[in-house]
């Protein structure tokens, strides 16, 4: 897989565009409960793939000793800033190779729609399952799927005592299995304004794909948690 830095421009304003503590608290505390509800691996190992900022960092660094990976070379420069005694590494999700075993896998916010392909989708998973320990867990929040996905414009306002950020989406379909997002920031700060554009594309796949590749993997569903205090809405919950 080809991947891009999608996030190179917007890495320094991440944080005020889409970090909403509250939220992330609260997903936080229903993913820790399903962690302890099926972890059967005896150690503390967590991994956080597609990490970014390290926005769920804090939450998990609690209970568990915590690695973050992601791709964009600047949104972990402010992770590391963050949390200087976690470890980080710059990979690709799917053809990443660590010297480690984790007892935790986590895959957030959609951000599994970043490999495209069913193809990536399934070297991805076998990926994560090569580096899960036995009774480990890997939490995967799916982006959409074929079935319920629909187009949209997304809008959002952020107002901070020192920036204001408007973002506007259009989330558009592009054929069966392929979604564009093109972002617009207007962000003013020290009395300036400055227009950001953001394009990137996300991998739609159905159900039946996410657990056919799941399988394939060697990993086995334990359970599909729903619920808007997880963002996107629902998790697969799967051990080996």
């Amino acid at each position: 897989m080809n991947m891009k830095d999608q996030f190179k421009s917007i890495a320094q304003y991440y944080n005020d565009i889409y970090f909403k503590e509250d939220t992330y608290e609260k997903e936080s505390k229903i993913i820790l409960s399903l962690i302890k509800k099926h972890k059967e691996s005896d150690g503390n190992n967590l991994l956080d793939v597609a990490c970014g900022t390290g926005t769920h960092i804090k939450f998990f660094a609690r209970k568990y000793k915590v690695y973050g990976l992601d791709y964009s070379k600047e949104m972990l420069m402010i992770a590391r800033k963050k949390y200087p005694d976690a470890e980080f590494f710059r990979r690709n999700m799917v053809d990443f190779h660590l010297k480690l075993t984790f007892d935790v896998i986590l895959c957030l916010y959609g951000s599994i729609g970043l490999v495209q392909t069913v193809g990536d989708l399934n070297k991805t998973l076998k990926n994560f399952s090569n580096h899960l320990k036995p009774g480990g867990i890997l939490v995967l929040v799916p982006w959409s799927n074929t079935k319920d996905f629909k187009e949209k414009i997304v809008t959002d306002m952020v107002k901070n005592p020192d920036i204001r950020i408007v973002r506007m989406e259009n989330v558009q379909k592009l054929g069966l299995y392929k979604v564009k997002i093109t972002s617009h920031y207007l962000i003013g700060k020290n009395r300036k304004i400055k227009h950001l554009i953001g394009e990137y594309n996300i991998g739609l796949f159905s159900k039946q794909q996410y657990r056919e590749s799941i399988q394939k993997a060697g990993l086995k569903i334990i359970e599909i948690y729903h619920g808007k205090d997880i963002q996107m809405g629902m998790a697969y919950i799967c051990t080996k």
